[in-house]
């Protein structure tokens, strides 16, 4: 089935294909299905078979996995734009990460095998890709030692500041994202409050100083 203009525009925008060709390119769209999902609903799951690469056109991914003590741990919060579940196509090797929505999220679903035809045919485009594994690389680098490093205080500081805007998850996504408990969260979070850096509501919390909050950064 030949993609929609729209489909193609779409993809032609995103760094990671920018160096096909237009033949290549009008392979991945012609290949590109349509996908939605409501908050909360499961793409791929951890262990899974890797079937196929996903761009998200709209909303939230959450990318996590679960630790030895069946915890949850999550490493990210996927943007429009974001281009994942490529890892397990290339290697091989199962899913390495669950993917869930967090907010409803429209996206396209790249199969598999087109995916990787593509990436053995086109050089630029098989480049473009080592070089987004390795910015992912260097972001979950970053991730360990951040979680290694700094103590509650610091790291609830930086996820805080990182927002653009109010963030709109409760204190146990919060407390998920930190890998801590949510009462932990919560009797920081009042502390920031106390201390006027934050304002906490309902499922949101807005930073109104950030320069107070960002010494919190070289604090234990």
């Amino acid at each position: 089935m030949a993609a929609t203009p729209d489909v193609l525009a779409f993809l032609r925008r995103r760094e990671l294909f920018a160096e096909l060709t237009e033949a290549g390119l009008a392979r991945l769209a012609d290949a590109a299905r349509p996908l939605t999902l409501v908050p909360g609903q499961i793409l791929f799951c951890q262990d899974e078979t890797a079937d196929a690469a996903y761009v998200i056109r709209e909303g939230t991914i959450a990318v996590g996995t679960v630790d030895g003590s069946g915890r949850e741990v999550h490493f990210a919060d996927l943007q429009a734009g974001a281009v994942f579940g490529e890892v397990g196509l290339i290697d091989g090797g199962p899913r390495t990460a669950t993917a869930t929505a967090a907010t409803r999220a429209s996206l396209l679903r790249l199969p598999g095998f087109v995916f990787l035809d593509v990436a053995r045919t086109e050089w630029g485009f098989a480049l473009a890709l080592m070089r987004d594994l390795v910015a992912k690389l260097r972001a979950a680098d970053t991730y360990i030692e951040d979680k290694s490093a700094l103590l509650l205080p610091a790291r609830l500081a930086k996820f805080l500041l990182a927002a653009d805007g109010p963030i709109r998850l409760t204190q146990a996504q919060i407390a998920e994202r930190m890998g801590t408990s949510r009462e932990a969260v919560n009797r920081q979070l009042r502390a920031f409050e106390v201390e006027g850096t934050v304002e906490l509501g309902r499922g949101r919390v807005l930073v109104t100083d950030a320069e107070r909050l960002s010494n919190r950064l070289g604090s234990c």
